[in-house]
């Protein structure tokens, strides 16, 4: 269930990778892997491409979720947010101080691929296009 809500979401995504490889088999601590391969070597990455490809990481436990009503992954608002100034940098020093500007953008983006995922997953993807 959780590969086919990857590979569901890639194949509905207009800008995501295509799937080059699928499967279901265990293979070391993974129980299965969608593999990505994109069509042409990129440097900069457009903004639709990389909600696209946040939409397909998380549709595997959107998957689910909606299958299982249970998921074997972390949840996305569990993840830590690494720090943007580099240790021992007198901006680092300064960030316990100051809220961090792009905190509040990153639940927000993950939200909305969260949702599409879902949207994906259930066959509500028209308005997604």
């Amino acid at each position: 269930m959780h590969e086919a809500g990857h590979a569901l979401a890639a194949a509905l995504s207009a800008s995501a990778d295509p799937i080059a490889k699928l499967t279901i088999l265990p293979t070391r601590r993974a129980l299965g892997m969608t593999e990505q391969l994109p069509l042409d070597e990129r440097r900069l990455y457009a903004e639709e491409y990389l909600r696209d490809t946040l939409t397909v990481r998380l549709a595997g436990r959107v998957a689910e979720r909606l299958a299982l009503d249970s998921a074997s992954s972390v949840p996305p608002t569990t993840l830590p947010v690494p720090p943007i100034s580099p240790p021992g940098s007198d901006a680092a020093e300064s960030a316990h101080d100051e809220p961090d500007p792009l905190n509040g953008h990153i639940p927000t983006a993950a939200g909305v691929a969260h949702e599409r995922a879902r949207r994906f997953t259930t066959g509500r993807h028209d308005d997604d296009r």
